[in-house]
Formats: structure tokens, C-alpha cells, sequence
């Protein structure tokens, strides 16, 4: 797979008023830690917690990682291993 495809991802996150790219996503995470230096929350980098959510509910959604979503698209269990080294394979190629 090749990290511009996972760029194009859509994510639906609770921090954004509508649904971004998966390089939006990066982008505005990336301000926040820069912008908040020290003070920078882990927890709630972009105002919520549970912010990794949406972006694995993305992946499980297209078929990146294995995967289970509730009935209300909601994750349940993912491959996080799987999904987190997919996801710093396309930070460091940014």
C-alpha cells in the first residue's frame, strides 16, 4: 500500500466539523503540538479525547486494518499493532 492512499483517507472525528483527510488530520495534529509546545495534551490534542478513534474507524471502515465496528459505526476492536505501524509508515514519508 502506498502512503498517499492512506493520506486520502477520510476520518470522521469528533474534532473537526466535518469529515477530513487522513493528511488534514496529521497536519492539524502536528499545529497543535507545535503550537501548544510544552502545554500540548496528549489526551486531547485537538479537543477531545478518544481522538485516535476516528482514525482507526476509518481504517476498519476501508479495509486497511481488520477490524469491528457496533451497529452505529462505532469501533469496537481493531488491529491497532497493524494500524499504528501503517500509520507512522506514512509520518515518516511526509
Amino acid at each position: 500500500m502506498k502512503h498517499k492512499t492512506l493520506g486520502c483517507l477520510v476520518v470522521d472525528s469528533l474534532d473537526f466539523v466535518k469529515p477530513v483527510s487522513m493528511r488534514t488530520y496529521f497536519r492539524a495534529l502536528l499545529m497543535a503540538l507545535w503550537k501548544d509546545g510544552e502545554n500540548f495534551s496528549a489526551k486531547k490534542p485537538l479537543g477531545n479525547s478518544d481522538w485516535q478513534s476516528g482514525v482507526y474507524e476509518s481504517m476498519v471502515k476501508k479495509g486497511f486494518i481488520e477490524g469491528e465496528l457496533n451497529e452505529y459505526d462505532e469501533l469496537i476492536k481493531a488491529d491497532y499493532k497493524k494500524a499504528d505501524e501503517l500509520i507512522l509508515e506514512y509520518i515518516k514519508k511526509l
